[in-house]
């Protein structure tokens, strides 16, 4: 063992004293937020929208839409008969130390016709890029790990147009395990090349056809971060730009707003403008709810042409409601959809041992770089006479 637990047992010790603060600390400032969420709720709505509108488009925040601030919204009925369609993906990022250098990309999916009798209908589909052009950039590096992920969420939005074009006879809710914005938290401003590119163009024109098939798409983030709202609060109480709670999120402002099932307001995602792709990317709007246990909210985000749908706008609070039964909290189409997508470690060697007995067939025999030698070495037990 190379941790010595006894050298680092003070630090845990005050590791623990300083969660306890935390928590409490924590409480403190969430029963705050909702006094000043509902004090906000009072302000006229107009004021709200000039007061975002003033911060120009440097500014990261929720806007305010028709609905009261800190509206509590009861879970709709469900149609009898529902297509609920997921997907998701894993990938294998480049090994420069390996000796044949490619990525992988595995999109998993499911289509649950609910209410029809049938059964699920699952897919998955892997895709290797190995060519010159899908490797490198325009600079000559080797396409990096923010990248990949990239090529990953177009695919998987791919996957989910394809699914709501095949079945489209029915209402369908298509469900990610993402927020719904290509470039949201990436920092890709110095690197956008043509990979980039291609992989935006994809992810837009999939959310093109799902708005055509007319799904309700809906991205599902559980225990977000995020303090869109928190920013808007502190915005119109104190002028101040940033979440003047540090370490709170929206979700717990709603923890103790929402009664379970329920969903908050929705709200305009307010962004700054970033990369240039990024002014061609939809205007997304969120909501939270609480789907499961009581401790749990998730955020919800939806394109416009959802939001201005009253119908589309209820598939997804109780589509996603009808997914999280059985679950108590998470929807199952993206559970399964993870399960169909993920590469295993040995499922990595398999593929890795076939690539090299086919470059062998070939009279290649290619050796992996000397760190990777040197790790499997110290990977084995072994004797030292020292």
């Amino acid at each position: 063992m190379s941790l010595d637990l006894i050298q680092v047992l003070p630090q845990v010790q005050e590791l623990g004293r300083d969660a306890v603060l935390r928590v409490k600390t924590k409480a403190d400032m969430t029963r705050d937020s909702l006094q000043l969420l509902h004090e906000i709720a009072e302000m006229d709505p107009q004021h709200l929208l000039d007061v975002v509108k003033r911060t120009g488009d440097q500014w990261r925040g929720a806007a305010p839409t028709t609905e009261r601030i800190d509206a509590v919204h009861p879970p709709p009925p469900l149609s009898p008969q529902l297509n609920v369609i997921g997907s998701d993906g894993s990938q294998i990022y480049v090994d420069r130390h390996s000796p044949f250098l490619y990525f992988l990309i595995n999109i998993g999916s499911i289509r649950i016709p609910y209410g029809s009798g049938s059964t699920p209908q699952t897919f998955s589909h892997p895709h290797i890029y190995h060519h010159e052009l899908q490797l490198w950039n325009a600079r000559g590096h080797l396409i990096s790990a923010s990248i990949i992920d990239k090529i990953r969420d177009a695919e998987e939005m791919h996957e989910l147009a394809n699914l709501a074009e095949r079945f489209s006879s029915k209402p369908t809710l298509a469900l990610l395990d993402n927020n719904l914005l290509m470039h949201s938290g990436v920092g890709l401003r110095n690197d956008i090349s043509t990979h980039v590119g291609n992989a935006f163009e994809r992810y837009q024109r999939s959310i093109e056809r799902l708005r055509t098939a007319g799904a309700a798409l809906a991205g599902f983030i559980d225990r977000s971060q995020s303090c869109d709202l928190l920013t808007l609060m502190s915005l119109a109480k104190w002028n101040e730009r940033d979440n003047r709670y540090p370490g709170l999120a929206d979700r717990d402002v709603f923890l103790n707003l929402l009664p379970p099932s329920h969903r908050s307001a929705t709200f305009r995602l307010h962004l700054p403008v970033g990369v240039p792709q990024q002014r061609r990317d939809p205007t997304i709007y969120f909501f939270y709810l609480k789907p499961g246990s009581e401790d749990q909210i998730a955020r919800i985000e939806i394109p416009e042409w959802v939001v201005k749908d009253p119908t589309l706008m209820e598939l997804v609070h109780a589509g996603i409601l009808r997914e999280c039964q059985a679950t108590n909290g998470f929807p199952y189409s993206l559970i399964r959809a993870h399960e169909l997508a993920v590469v295993t470690d040995s499922e990595r060697q398999a593929l890795d041992h076939w690539i090299t007995t086919i470059c062998l067939q070939h009279g290649l025999q290619l050796q992996p770089s000397q760190k990777a030698r040197t790790k499997r070495w110290l990977s084995r037990p072994r004797h030292h006479g020292l």
